[in-house]
């Protein structure tokens, strides 16, 4: 059915013979309602059925773009580009050899079908075509599938073509003796996926080295800069029941940061197990503070709830940082020789900001953080009453003058609730000037 974008039957009809009908045309243009109901009627006719251009045979098509005097090569061009997905592999492959000899939309069209649905004939083709043009899809080719010899005879220039991590890859897997470099794959999380996937394996000490590096990294850069949280973890959100109460709780983990998730996954499968495990613990331990101390959070699927968990993961990024094992600690504290593993961070913050400014801010945001939670006891259970007494014991000057002047007044000291001084102890971070220019 075909309708009328305008509504030219009630103009024809309060034109009629007479002018019976205008008055009734008004009442009608006036009521939406009934402007609808009439136009239902009045305003859709049957759309005729028209006939479609019949498809020209590929052999044509071919002819046309390979013809210079055809003036049609930019027409054939886009028919063989749309039928090619339906046609059999022997005119695919005629259209593809044609392409290759093209213009470069031409060529990178076939690069992109090449990568899915790879022929060995034309790795000759495209090894000339790539010492002719050094175009990046070519090269992505013939790393992933082309001559091994021929890729090893030319590693520096595929690798400043595609990427050392792709490279790597495929050379690995052909030989077990090719020695991976970890300050070129592009991280940490990335060389340890590199060793999974091509089959290598790692001692324990190189293991727990590469995973509390990139777990003490990622704390610092959460605690002093910003940091998003791994896709998966981003989206999740607890359950709730019909009413809308939660059910589940989510708390915090230090496998929310991307980097550490990546790097816990492909450790686990190339190192001894313990390793991660190791890791694992300890995170528990963190997460039992924090759920001591601040429970649990329903998020909702919100960009409120999303501010919310970076808000909570901060906190426990912080709680983790003053809980970081002493020993391992001393393993990552020379920062400036983590500079080439983090060439995958896309912030760049290190290039602004000096990372020994990072552990000083860091160092600041836990300093007696620890010993507070301690002293006032704030992982117990308590009534108001005790939780008053704890506070003003602690929190109040012992000096004799001040107490004499506290009685002499009759002054009643102002006590926040447990709560409220926990959100401000956690929540409230140091003056990031104090540690110099950062872009936080």
């Amino acid at each position: 059915m075909k309708r009328e974008t305008a509504y030219d039957w009630l103009e024809e009809m309060s034109e009629i013979e007479g002018g019976a009908f205008s008055d009734v045309a008004d009442q009608i243009e006036a009521s939406s309602s009934s402007l609808q109901t009439y136009h239902a009627v009045l305003g859709f006719l049957p759309k005729p059925c028209e006939a479609k251009p019949r498809n020209m045979p590929i052999s044509s098509l071919l002819k046309l773009y390979s013809s210079k005097r055809s003036g049609r090569k930019t027409e054939a061009r886009t028919q063989l580009q749309t039928r090619f997905a339906y046609l059999d592999y022997s005119l695919q492959k005629k259209i593809l050899w044609l392409f290759l000899d093209g213009a470069q939309v031409d060529r990178k069209f076939c690069y992109k079908h090449l990568k899915f649905t790879w022929d060995a004939v034309f790795e000759t083709k495209l090894i000339g075509l790539w010492e002719r043009h050094h175009e990046q899809e070519c090269a992505q080719l013939l790393v992933q599938y082309g001559n091994i010899d021929y890729l090893r005879s030319h590693l520096q220039e595929f690798v400043q073509a595609a990427d050392y991590y792709s490279v790597a890859r495929r050379i690995g897997r052909e030989g077990k003796h090719f020695v991976i470099d970890c300050a070129r794959a592009g991280g940490l999380d990335r060389y340890v996926r590199l060793l999974y996937e091509t089959g290598r394996s790692i001692g324990m000490a190189e293991a727990k080295d590469i995973l509390w590096r990139a777990i003490h990294y990622s704390l610092l850069h959460r605690i002093c800069c910003w940091g998003g949280i791994a896709r998966y973890f981003r989206l999740y959100n607890g359950t709730t029941d019909w009413d809308g109460n939660p059910i589940e709780m989510i708390v915090p983990s230090i496998a929310w940061n991307g980097l550490v998730m990546d790097c816990m996954r492909y450790i686990y499968r190339i190192a001894p197990k313990n390793v991660v495990a190791e890791a694992i613990q300890w995170d528990m331990r963190v997460r039992h503070l924090y759920r001591e101390l601040r429970g649990g959070r329903c998020y909702t699927n919100s960009d409120d709830g999303l501010i919310e968990k970076l808000d909570d993961y901060k906190v426990f990024c912080r709680l983790a940082y003053a809980m970081f094992p002493k020993d391992r600690q001393r393993t990552v504290r020379d920062m400036e020789s983590l500079m080439p593993d983090w060439e995958h961070d896309t912030s760049h913050a290190y290039e602004y900001f000096d990372r020994r400014n990072w552990i000083d801010y860091a160092d600041l945001a836990i300093k007696d953080l620890l010993a507070t939670i301690q002293k006032f006891h704030l992982t117990e259970k308590m009534n108001a009453d005790e939780w008053k007494e704890i506070y003003i014991k602690n929190a109040l000057p012992k000096e004799d003058t001040f107490i004499s002047l506290v009685e002499h007044l009759n002054l009643q000291p102002v006590c926040p609730t447990k709560d409220d001084f926990i959100k401000e102890l956690l929540y409230t971070f140091p003056e990031k000037t104090s540690v110099g220019d950062c872009p936080f």
